[in-house]
């Protein structure tokens, strides 16, 4: 009997650019169609906690919340159960080995911190403004140009994610190279020029793990759907795991199933409920 259904956001519950953050109304529905049927729904993904908030007003749930790639966790009463941030040693040891021996290959990176700011440097002067209106702009990020990680520990910002951006054909061997340098983090794709940088143990796979152990579910009870590189890990600790048919090939791979959207995974746990489908 499956009692929790968590998502993915981006490319799952959210894949149409027009509707910017929220769901589909098919997928509303489906949500709506779990709690009558008594199963909770939950979010995991790699925004920040204020975007989930602002994804159950659309869904009128509230439930856990797991953000930032497993960096947060907030029950369903809003306590704070889990905020795992690097260790100002590690990210800078991260940030300038990226800056003296990858900096050119990239598009731009971005350290970003808990309390949602972002901080971003650019390869050189040309690839700031082809980039500017793409990120810098759109998030209000700050650019620097000093030691970073030295002024935001001096100001205790927590430094809870970095992400790069890189050309598509060199985002897997430069994500195989920042794995074999750097054991102390968690590296994954996430989007199709994006590499995304946690502090160890932030999976969505160890933070559905944590709440199963609080709510007392088995990995039968769990199910989990998502499009990316950073959902498999969610996908090895749930038994009724769901890929997006848009995912790569090796993202489907590791799904037990393989849907058009959340609607067609909620069908799916219905029909093993036993319960009425959409």
């Amino acid at each position: 009997m499956i009692k929790l259904f968590i998502s993915d956001l981006d490319g799952t519950l959210i894949h149409e650019p027009k509707t910017g953050i929220e769901p589909n109304e098919r997928n509303v529905k489906a949500i709506r169609l779990l709690h009558e049927n008594d199963i909770e729904f939950a979010v995991a993904t790699g925004r920040f906690d204020y975007h989930i908030l602002e994804i159950e007003g659309y869904i009128d749930s509230r439930n856990y919340r797991i953000g930032l790639n497993g960096g947060t966790i907030y029950t369903k009463d809003n306590i704070l159960i889990r905020e795992n941030t690097f260790t100002y040693d590690v990210i800078d040891r991260l940030r300038n080995d990226i800056e003296k021996n990858y900096i050119k290959e990239l598009n731009y990176m971005v350290l970003q911190t808990v309390g949602a700011k972002r901080y971003i440097k650019y390869p050189n002067f040309l690839k700031k403004m082809a980039n500017f209106y793409k990120y810098q702009r759109q998030f209000n990020a700050i650019h620097y140009s000093g030691d970073i990680v030295k002024e935001l520990a001096e100001r205790k910002e927590k430094i809870i994610k970095l992400l790069v951006s890189t050309d598509p054909a060199n985002k897997y061997t430069l994500q195989e190279i920042l794995r074999e340098r750097h054991s102390d983090a968690e590296i994954t794709i996430s989007g199709p020029k994006s590499i995304e940088i946690g502090p160890k143990g932030n999976t969505k796979g160890n933070a559905i793990k944590m709440v199963m152990e609080k709510e007392n579910l088995t990995e039968n009870e769990v199910a989990f759907i998502g499009d990316s590189y950073n959902d498999v890990s969610g996908f090895e600790v749930c038994k009724y795991s769901f890929a997006m048919s848009h995912a790569d090939d090796f993202i489907k791979s590791k799904a037990a199933f393989v849907v058009d959207s959340v609607a067609d995974a909620v069908e799916k746990v219905l029909r093993v409920n036993g319960e009425k489908e959409l």
